[in-house]
């Protein structure tokens, strides 16, 4: 029987189908739905605990090598419902790629260098991991591990070789500042551990397992004042900080970065702190909400990884800048660096071949919120009456996440209406398929706004959307 997306295929007429419903979300309305079901957390939340340490045994051929300290994804276990756990929670390919991304290797220096921790996400939409990594530093205190000249360094100028070692814990759900948290306080209660601070292979104790895999504090997620959190809370909050993106970027460049996530562009992000390229990654997905960019999404790619970039599809890559020249190197090597928008986060650089812009019916009110908020004594410097005190408090109290996210929501809002009424919906006893009137629509704009259209209503993020809207 021929569907209506294959008769309209046949009359060479676009057609728009809704995405496919995934059996199982992983969003904390749906765990906090689950808790009030009876469901532990301890059956959900925490996927994987992970210890990591370079192999030294090797020196020529150093290798990261990982332990399983807990899994909800048991290959031995072969019930139904751990087949479904199994699944859902599978650890990650190359996740070792993952815990030292520029690469792991020895450091050789006369004090203990500085431990890291980092937010990450691996996967796209569809399967999505968060995870945090902890690294310490540990002194390779073993003198047939080190060679002649190590040797003589150490006993003459103190210079001791340190091995990278430490934790990831990862989950299905966006609990990206709390997994780090998690780490952060381990990592801060054992600073007196002589085990902790001088063996590579020291693991956490039953106690401090049990803190990593505590269940999830909805308290503290919602404002809402009920005994019982809001699940509509629940769906505003996001577990990391959208600040780093506009204390990065100026707010024209968030503006223009965002609109190349709406026509699905090539987006490589730069920065010195790999937390950073996490936050951004993901406020940048929220921004667009109600859409959803359903691409290749890695906030963190590894070095070993960079020949990703050379992917022809759309994507959104985070590169630190410990390996910007190789970067540079193989987008010219490739020749595929023509069309990528690179962000600079440390420099708010943004160099993007034919930058396109919202209509200007969009974007102006836009940037003026935007200012308006985050920028008001600049904004309203030379208005009557002066900011007031009450203004003043105001922005003591932090970052307006929710309203900057509401100026958003309003800006695709705007963008949606004006292609309502061009959306037909055709049904037989089977199937929906939605048609849009490509030709009408384009020719009622206005020639400046031609540009922007025609490229948004080519991309997976508009078709998704317009097919999504009930009939």
């Amino acid at each position: 029987m021929t569907t209506l997306q294959e008769l309209f295929q046949c009359m060479n007429v676009a057609s728009h189908q809704p995405q496919r419903v995934r059996s199982k979300s992983f969003t904390l309305r749906e765990l906090f739905q689950g808790q009030l079901r009876g469901e532990p957390q301890s059956k959900s939340l925490i996927s994987s605990v992970l210890s990591f340490r370079l192999d030294v045994n090797d020196r020529s051929h150093p290798e990261m090598v990982k332990e399983v300290l807990h899994t909800l994804a048991d290959p031995n276990n072969h019930s139904e419902s751990s087949s479904d756990l199994y699944h859902h929670h599978a650890i990650p390919d190359h996740v070792e790629a993952f815990f030292r991304p520029a690469g792991a290797d020895v450091v050789r220096a006369t004090t203990r260098p500085e431990p890291s921790l980092f937010h990450m996400t691996i996967g796209n939409a569809e399967k999505a991991f968060y995870g945090a990594c902890l690294t310490r530093y540990v002194p390779l205190n073993d003198s047939s591990k080190l060679g002649p000249l190590e040797q003589v360094l150490q006993e003459t100028e103190g210079l001791e070789v340190y091995v990278p070692a430490g934790l990831c814990i990862i989950s299905r759900y966006p609990i990206l500042d709390t997994l780090k948290q998690r780490l952060d306080s381990l990592h801060a209660a054992m600073q007196d551990d002589e085990a902790y601070l001088s063996d590579v292979n020291w693991l956490p104790s039953a106690s401090q397992m049990a803190g990593l895999l505590s269940p999830f504090d909805f308290a503290a997620a919602t404002v809402s004042q009920e005994a019982v959190p809001s699940l509509s809370a629940l769906d505003k909050y996001v577990d990391f900080s959208m600040e780093e993106l506009f204390s990065c970027l100026s707010v024209e460049h968030v503006v223009a970065l965002v609109t190349c996530m709406l026509l699905e562009r090539q987006i490589v992000l730069v920065s010195s702190r790999y937390s950073v390229l996490t936050s951004v990654g993901e406020t940048l997905k929220s921004l667009i909400a109600p859409l959803q960019w359903s691409h290749v999404f890695a906030p963190i790619l590894p070095k070993n990884m960079l020949e990703c970039l050379q992917c022809p599809t759309p994507y959104l890559f985070g590169v630190h800048s410990s390996y910007r020249v190789e970067l540079r190197e193989m987008l010219e090597r490739e020749g595929c660096g023509d069309g990528i928008v690179v962000v600079d986060l440390d420099a708010d650089t943004m160099s993007s071949p034919g930058r396109p812009q919202l209509p200007d019916a969009v974007r102006e009110p836009l940037v003026s919120q935007l200012l308006q908020l985050l920028k008001p004594k600049v904004f309203f410097s030379d208005f009557v009456p002066m900011l007031s005190s009450r203004t003043d408090a105001s922005l003591a109290r932090g970052f307006p996440q929710s309203h900057v996210r509401t100026c958003f929501r309003e800006a695709v809002a705007a963008l949606l209406r004006t292609v309502e009424e061009f959306r037909f919906v055709l049904s037989d006893d089977f199937d929906y398929v939605v048609v849009f009137d490509r030709i009408a629509f384009l020719r009622r704009l206005p020639p400046r706004e031609q540009s922007f259209f025609r490229s948004f209503l080519e991309t997976q993020v508009f078709s998704h959307e317009i097919a999504s809207v009930g009939i």
